[in-house]
């Protein structure tokens, strides 16, 4: 493969799981040495929400691909649904919930990409294989 072209499926990506939630990192320092940013894909199953969330040294966006919840940042709510596209700043505390009843599935890029460090601090744990 050309090295300035770099592809991954998702079974290849890093995943990470908390209880209801997957998400696979695809694009990033370890998988394809991005430096400025990374892409992921995270599922939220039905009845579900994640964990709170920090990234002290990273900006995070998401986009909606399919079903409904809400997210909530800094104990205040919005409603989300496909379509939709999400910016965090660094540094600010968000959590996700499915209030539908199929699984959510999103886009998530962090930038800069999150480093090891945060990772193991967060309630984001790497799954075994």
């Amino acid at each position: 493969m050309n090295e300035k072209l770099k592809t991954i499926k998702k079974e290849k990506g890093i995943k990470l799981e908390q209880k209801g939630s997957i998400a696979w990192m695809l694009l990033n320092p370890e998988t394809v040495g991005s430096k400025n940013m990374d892409l992921g894909i995270l599922q939220l199953e039905s009845n579900n929400k994640t964990k709170p969330n920090i990234h002290p040294s990273s900006e995070e966006m998401f986009y909606i691909l399919k079903g409904h919840g809400r997210i909530v940042v800094e104990n205040k709510s919005a409603d989300i649904e496909p379509g939709l596209a999400i910016y965090i700043p660094q540094n600010v505390e968000h959590t996700f919930e499915n209030t539908g009843t199929e699984p959510m599935v999103f886009l998530l890029m962090h930038a800069p990409p999150e480093t090891k460090e945060e990772v193991k601090r967060s309630p984001w744990k790497q799954a075994k294989s």
